[in-house]
Formats: C-alpha cells, structure tokens, sequence
C-alpha cells in the first residue's frame, strides 16, 4: 500500500506520517527531506538560491522516483505537492491521498515561530494568518480531491487505520 499525506504546511503531515509507518512497520519518506538530502542544501536555500520552479520539478522527480520504486511506504508531501505538475493526479492514480484538513489556528500556532518554510518565513503574525488563509484557500480544490479528507478531531492512529482498511476491502 502506498499513503500520500497532504496538506498545509504545519498540517501534522511528518509526524503523524511517521508516528503511521512505524505502527504499521512502512517505510516513510518526507518529500522535503528527500529533496533535502539529495540536494544537500535546506529547502529554504533552494528556494532562495536555485527559485520555486526548480524546487517544484525536483519535488515532483524525487516523488515519482520514490513511488515507482517502492511497493509499501508512507509518505508525507510538502504542503504544495499535490498542486505542481500533474503530482496528485500520480498520487491518486499510485495509492490512498490522506488530506489531513487541520484548522488555520491550530497551523499558525505550529508554524508561526518557524524559520525553514520559505513561504511562510519572515511575516508578522497577522501577515502570516493572512498568508496561511491564501495559501489555503489556492490549494483546497486540489487538496480535496484526496481519496480521504481527515478532519482534525480525527486525527488518530485508529480512525486513520479504519480508514485505510475500508476502502482496501471490497465494497
């Protein structure tokens, strides 16, 4: 089984992914850490050294070279794969997308002291509630074609694995 976790950036996407595969005995891959490690650079140098369209073809490269290899894995996607070069059209077409929809509030309290998303970095707290609403609001249509959307009040191990074990079972 192949698990894409989306969302917005601070959403829970790299924790609970790994707290998931763990309990399940999958391999986990975060996307951006990925791109980290074989660039040898940050994803906030990227951005700012090598440009947004660069680290966009380099995010959906690495996610297709790690879902055409591996057979079971979980994966936690930067907030903004899903809406670059055909990726979630490749996700749902691959495995199970789980967006996890979590609140702005619970989101600006994650990411407001942040200093490694280069889209977030840098604001007052107002222009970062601000920018977080936008960036939502441009992404929702993409992140709700997931096969799943997990509300936050759901975000558990067993909904989550529920979940997953309904929509593998014949209907």
């Amino acid at each position: 089984m192949k698990i894409f976790l989306i969302g917005m950036p601070g959403s829970g996407k790299s924790t609970f992914g790994k707290t998931l595969a763990d309990k399940l005995m999958m391999d986990f891959f975060d996307l951006d850490k990925e791109i980290e490690r074989r660039e040898s650079l940050p994803v906030q140098e990227i951005f700012h050294e090598k440009g947004e369209e660069y680290f966009r073809i380099r995010e959906q490269e690495i996610l297709r070279e790690i879902t055409q290899q591996n057979h079971s894995f979980i994966m936690a996607t930067g907030g903004g794969a899903p809406c670059f070069h055909q990726s979630m059209d490749f996700m749902l077409a691959e495995g199970k997308v789980l967006f996890l929809d979590i609140s702005l509030e619970t989101i600006f309290e994650r990411v407001q002291n942040s200093t490694d998303r280069p889209l977030l970095a840098l604001q007052s707290s107002e222009a970062l509630l601000e920018r977080l609403g936008k960036i939502r609001e441009e992404r929702l249509s993409v992140y709700n074609k997931a096969h799943s959307i997990i509300e936050e009040k759901d975000l558990t191990f067993s909904y989550v694995m529920d979940l997953l074990l309904r929509k593998e079972s014949p209907q």
